[in-house]
């Protein structure tokens, strides 16, 4: 072949190779699509969805994630200058990968897979008691309603209404005033445990014997309670509660008496001795304390059983005894009066006051033989009309004087 001929052979071999060049990368891009599409280059097309996230594969769909913005030298050059070999020419080793083209937080972002939050954790239906439509009411009564003697037995009555919507189980009362005994109630109950539907009741019974400390501490006054558990979706059981009171009056009746005597009951003179007895009772239904016993005359010692400021119990008594030397004063007034007291503190009494104290008194006389006040500077009392007689004597002289007067005139 001649040299003239083979240069348009060589030509077209240029060409050949110029083509197969940029079409390479054309046909590679192209193979994701189903369809036919202009051409395009590598950084125009788009990107296949990866099966798992990875470092070289981050999620376009993410709309945190930028688009890949190519550079002029992802794509042909205008003009498509060959390179004097023949070929044309793209610089792969200033093109930015895709990774390099999302650098920083948010390609960092855009490669995570987080894990499930906690809003994306299943949230339990609403477990408040309203919502449950969950309710339980009581009442609590008692019979009688007033107490005043030991030995009295009062009896309760409560009742365990479920008035909800929902079903409770483990229905119990209870009550914690001490001395409450015969709890009844059907089976199951509060023991137990009862299971009430929406509606149901549960009754019971109790009752209580009325002890001096009862008494001695006043009105009887407190709470029954009641619980029901029913059941919360996703949740522990949840529980509902009520209580009721009922109040006891006790009648309280603090008293006291004194009796008391002397002795010997006649006549005394100055010297002689009386013996005084006394005992004061507790007549009330409450405990009395600071239990005592007084006299007026200061010289009579009381020596009491048991002793004073003793504390007496409904039906208790303290007794007391002591002697007393009727005195020179007592001859001169003609008697002996002692005012005897008993007296005691009620239960939850004022100690400090006197004013709300128990009391009660007995007053002996005893007569006694008179006798002249030997400090009157006047006439000895002779028991008889001195002034009648004084006068006479007096009349008497003055009359003489003058008889003797007249006689020496004459």
């Amino acid at each position: 072949m001649s040299a003239s001929s083979s240069r348009p052979l060589a030509g077209l071999a240029a060409a050949a190779l110029v083509l197969g060049l940029v079409g390479a990368p054309l046909v590679a891009s192209a193979n994701p699509i189903s369809t036919p599409s202009p051409t395009v280059s590598a950084a125009e097309a788009p990107l296949p969805a990866p099966a798992t996230k990875s470092p070289s594969a981050p999620d376009s769909s993410d709309p945190t994630t930028p688009a890949a913005t190519p550079s002029p030298s992802d794509t042909e050059s205008p003009s498509g200058t060959p390179s004097p070999s023949g070929e044309s020419t793209v610089d792969e080793s200033s093109s930015p990968s895709l990774e390099e083209s999302t650098t920083g937080r948010v390609a960092q972002d855009a490669i995570e897979v987080p894990g499930p939050s906690e809003s994306d954790a299943p949230t339990p239906e609403v477990t408040g008691r309203a919502v449950a439509g969950a309710s339980i009411a009581l009442t609590k009564s008692v019979t009688p309603a007033r107490v005043s003697q030991v030995g009295q037995v009062v009896t309760y009555h409560f009742v365990a209404t479920n008035n909800g919507s929902v079903a409770l189980s483990d229905v119990r009362i209870t009550d914690e005033l001490a001395g409450l005994t015969g709890n009844t109630c059907p089976t199951p109950g509060p023991t137990t445990g009862a299971t009430l539907a929406p509606g149901q009741a549960v009754n019971c019974t109790a009752r209580l014997t009325v002890t001096q400390a009862i008494l001695d501490f006043g009105d009887i006054y407190n709470f029954a309670t009641v619980f029901g558990s029913y059941p919360v979706p996703e949740a522990p059981d949840d529980y509902v509660g009520a209580n009721a009171s009922a109040r006891v009056i006790v009648e309280q009746s603090p008293s006291i008496a004194l009796t008391a005597s002397v002795s010997p009951t006649g006549r005394a003179d100055q010297g002689d001795r009386l013996r005084y007895d006394a005992t004061a009772t507790n007549t009330g239904n409450v405990t009395l304390t600071q239990a005592r016993i007084t006299s007026s005359l200061n010289a009579l010692d009381l020596d009491c059983e048991p002793s004073a400021r003793a504390t007496l119990a409904p039906g208790a008594s303290i007794s007391c005894a002591g002697s007393y030397r009727v005195s020179s004063a007592d001859a001169r007034r003609g008697r002996v009066s002692n005012l005897l007291t008993a007296r005691a503190e009620r239960p939850f009494g004022d100690t400090s006051s006197s004013g709300d104290d128990v009391t009660d008194d007995v007053r002996l006389r005893v007569a006694v033989t008179k006798v002249a006040d030997d400090s009157d500077p006047g006439l000895a009392d002779t028991g008889g009309p001195a002034l009648p007689i004084g006068l006479a004597g007096l009349v008497g002289v003055a009359t003489g004087l003058a008889l003797i007067r007249r006689a020496r005139r004459v």
